[in-house]
């Protein structure tokens, strides 16, 4: 477990104003509610849980490519200010469609990290095109296993990320994630619960992984240009965006 993993669980364990509440919270706005309801301005929460609300209120947008991603490591570093060149741009391709004129409303992001924490990346995402971003976040138990492969996360990351696939079975899916913990063992499972939901599986390879079976049936990136054009081969961005995505990627490579 990491020393910032560590501090962050004595804070929230011991200071009762960082603990997760049980009234609800958007997201990207503290204004608390009692009940799970439709909120076109975000995510509904309780409990301390982010909650994916199927309404058309919050997702407007039917039968398009929906995108479920990991942040921390897949699109930025952790603690870094910027996100990884060319991803969020990816995303809103995606979100966009290959004609250009899909609706909005359709990535979703999945964290370990709490909800005090997860409001770090909602205003991140936010400030960078993402309105009331949707973002599943994790409990403390979930959190803490992160930190050390276990299996509490993995389990919560897949019932995070069902929700959306079980609100929306008619939709297909494209996933993010990167192999710093526990996501290719997360997608892995998804592809065997929701066969033939998953367009594709991309994890971002962020450290050297000799263990071949982590990868099976997904498709490891070293950057977003690589997954650019595999989803431009795929008729899911236009060759427009994936070029846009690419020239991002290279220049961002040569500076």
């Amino acid at each position: 477990m990491s020393f910032r993993t560590l501090y962050y669980a004595m804070m929230i364990a011991f200071s009762p104003t960082l603990a997760p509440t049980t009234q609800a919270s958007t997201a990207a706005n503290p204004t608390q509610k009692t009940e799970y309801e439709s909120d076109p301005q975000g995510t509904a929460m309780k409990d301390g849980k982010s909650m994916n609300v199927a309404s058309e209120d919050v997702f407007v947008s039917k039968g398009e490519i929906g995108v479920i991603s990991d942040i921390d490591s897949t699109v930025k570093k952790a603690g870094a200010s910027e996100a990884y060149p060319g991803v969020l741009e990816l995303y809103q391709a995606l979100d966009r469609g290959p004609s250009g004129d899909g609706a909005s409303g359709d990535v979703t992001f999945v964290t370990a990290r709490i909800p005090i924490l997860a409001k770090r990346s909602a205003r991140f995402l936010t400030a960078r095109g993402f309105e009331d971003p949707v973002i599943e976040t994790g409990k403390l138990k979930s959190f803490l296993s992160a930190a050390v492969g276990g299996r509490a996360n993995i389990e919560e990351k897949i019932a995070d990320a069902s929700k959306r696939f079980d609100a929306f079975p008619e939709q297909f899916f494209v996933l993010f994630g990167d192999n710093s913990q526990s996501d290719p063992e997360v997608y892995r499972e998804l592809l065997e619960k929701y066969p033939n939901r998953i367009r594709a599986a991309f994890i971002h390879v962020v450290k050297e992984c000799n263990e071949a079976e982590r990868f099976e049936g997904l498709i490891p990136i070293q950057n977003y240009a690589e997954a650019a054009k595999h989803l431009e081969e795929m008729a899911l961005i236009s060759s427009q965006d994936s070029q846009n995505i690419q020239s991002i990627v290279h220049s961002a490579s040569s500076t």
